[in-house]
C-alpha cells in the first residue's frame, strides 16, 4: 500500500534574492490564494519593524512551476510588504521603530538596510504540485485560521468552481451592486444563485444555501458541466437587474441577503411574467421596497403592526438568511408586494389559473369578502374568478382577479 506524496524542498532566501527574483518575475502572486483583505500601511510596518528587530516571521510557501516560477501559495502579504518597502512606497513608522522614525528605504543609513537585505526567510517550495494537490495544502495551511465559507469553496476544484471563478462572478451587476467583492463575497453569491437554479427553486421549493449544500453542488458538478438551463437562467436575472437598475442603483443593493432575495424574485418573474418594457416599474419597487424595509423601526410596537410585512422581511434577513425557510418567507413577501405594485403585469403562459400569490393578494386587497355576495371567506374557502372571462379576452392578472365564494362562483358559472 502506498501513500501519495508530493515533493517539496526546504530552502532559505535573504530578502534581497527574493526581491531580485520579484523583479525578474521568477515569484507571482496567486491571487486565487490570497485568502484576506489588503494589508494597511501599519501592519506593513509592523512587519518591517520585526525584520529590523532580527524577530522571527513566518515560513513562506511556494508552488514552482514546471517553468521553474515560484508561485505564492502562502506569504502573499508578507512579501508584498517588504517588496513594497524596498519600493519606496511607505516608509518606516515612528510608533513602532521610534529610534530611526518615519524613514523610507532609500533613505535608511547602509547598516538598516543592510539588516533588512540580508534577513533571512525560511521558504518550503512545492515542486509540480497539481491544481487540487496545491488547494488540499492551501487549505491545510489554513487550519487554525478561520476560513469563511466562500475561502473554502474557492479552495475547491473543477467545473462548478471554474464557471463560478472565471464566468458568472465576473457579471457586471455583481461589480456594480452595492457588495463589495472581499474575500470571494461575489463567487460566494454566485454559488448560492447557482444552487438555487439548479435545484430549479422558483416555485415552492427552497434550499439551504449553506456551506454543506454547496460543498455537494461543487463536487456534483467537478467533472462534468453544470446544466446549461441554470447557467442560462442565471445570467438572465442578473443582466435584468442590471439594466432594470442601472450602475446607480444596482448600488443600493448593500446586503447579501437582500440580493439574493431579490434574484430569487426576478428568477422567477422572468419564467413566469412579461417583464419586457417592464424596466423601470421594477427598479421603482425594489428601491421603494428596500427603503420601506430600512426605515422599519423594529422596537416600535405600532409600526410593526401597521408594515407586518416589511417588518417580517427585516426580522428574516437578520436571522440566518441563507436558510431554506428564511429564503421563502422573504420571497413570499416579495412577490406578493410586487404583484400588488405591479397588477396589469401578465403572465407568460395562456393558463386560465391564478397562482397562489395572486390568490393572496386577491384575498388580501377583498379583506376575504366575496365580491358578489359580501360574505367573509377563509382563505381556503375561496375562489378566483376573472372580471373579463379569459374565453373574451381577459388576461390571468391582479387587476383582472376578483374573490369570490364557492357558492357564487359555482352559480356564476353555472357548474
Amino acid at each position: 500500500m502506498e501513500i501519495k506524496t508530493v515533493s517539496c524542498k526546504r530552502e532559505g532566501f535573504e530578502i534581497e534574492e527574493l526581491y531580485k527574483m520579484w523583479k525578474d518575475g521568477k515569484i507571482i502572486f496567486n491571487t486565487e490564494y490570497q485568502r484576506s483583505e489588503v494589508w494597511l500601511k501599519p501592519k506593513k510596518q509592523k512587519l518591517i519593524d520585526s525584520i529590523l528587530r532580527k524577530y522571527d516571521i513566518n515560513k513562506i510557501f511556494f508552488r514552482i512551476t514546471k517553468d521553474q516560477i515560484y508561485e505564492c501559495l502562502d506569504g502573499q502579504q508578507r512579501l508584498r510588504s517588504i517588496f513594497n518597502f524596498m519600493d519606496g512606497n511607505f516608509p518606516t513608522s515612528n510608533k513602532y521603530t521610534p529610534e530611526i522614525g518615519e524613514i523610507l528605504f532609500t533613505d535608511l543609513p547602509e547598516k538598516f538596510k543592510w539588516a533588512i537585505r540580508s534577513y533571512r526567510i525560511d521558504a518550503v517550495a512545492i515542486l509540480w504540485a497539481d491544481d487540487e494537490v496545491t488547494s488540499d495544502i492551501f487549505l491545510r495551511l489554513q487550519e487554525g485560521v478561520p476560513l469563511n465559507s466562500a475561502e473554502r469553496l474557492n479552495a475547491m476544484r473543477g467545473e462548478a468552481r471554474n464557471l463560478i471563478a472565471k464566468e458568472l462572478s465576473q457579471i457586471n451587476f455583481l461589480k456594480i451592486c452595492g457588495i463589495k467583492e472581499h474575500r470571494f463575497s461575489h463567487r460566494h453569491l454566485c454559488a448560492q444563485m447557482l444552487l438555487l437554479e439548479v435545484h430549479k427553486v422558483s416555485e415552492t421549493q427552497f434550499i439551504d444555501c449553506k456551506y454543506r449544500n454547496l460543498q455537494l453542488m461543487y463536487e456534483k458538478y467537478k467533472n462534468r458541466q453544470v446544466p446549461n438551463r441554470a447557467v442560462s437562467d442565471l445570467k438572465k436575472a442578473l443582466n435584468y437587474l442590471e439594466k432594470s437598475l442601472g450602475e446607480k442603483y444596482s448600488r443600493f443593493i448593500n446586503k447579501k441577503g437582500d440580493i439574493i432575495a431579490i434574484y430569487l424574485l426576478t428568477s422567477y418573474l422572468l419564467k413566469h411574467y412579461s417583464m419586457l418594457n417592464h424596466e423601470k416599474e421594477y427598479k421603482k419597487f425594489i428601491i421603494d421596497f428596500l427603503k420601506n424595509v430600512r426605515n422599519i423601526n423594529t422596537k416600535n410596537t405600532k409600526e410593526t403592526q401597521s408594515n407586518k410585512y416589511y417588518y417580517t422581511y427585516k426580522m428574516e434577513s437578520r436571522t440566518s438568511a441563507d436558510s431554506a425557510a428564511s429564503m421563502k418567507k422573504r420571497f413570499e413577501i416579495l412577490i406578493k408586494k410586487f404583484l400588488e405594485f405591479c397588477p396589469t403585469i401578465k403572465k407568460k403562459d395562456n393558463q386560465r389559473i391564478f397562482d397562489e400569490y395572486q390568490q393572496l393578494v386577491i384575498y388580501e386587497r377583498a379583506d376575504g369578502i366575496c365580491q358578489n355576495c359580501n360574505k367573509k371567506i377563509i382563505l381556503d374557502d375561496s375562489e378566483f374568478d376573472h372580471i373579463i372571462s379569459h374565453s373574451k379576452g381577459g388576461h390571468t392578472t391582479i387587476e383582472n382577479g376578483q374573490l369570490l365564494c364557492i357558492k357564487c362562483n359555482r352559480r356564476k358559472s353555472n357548474k
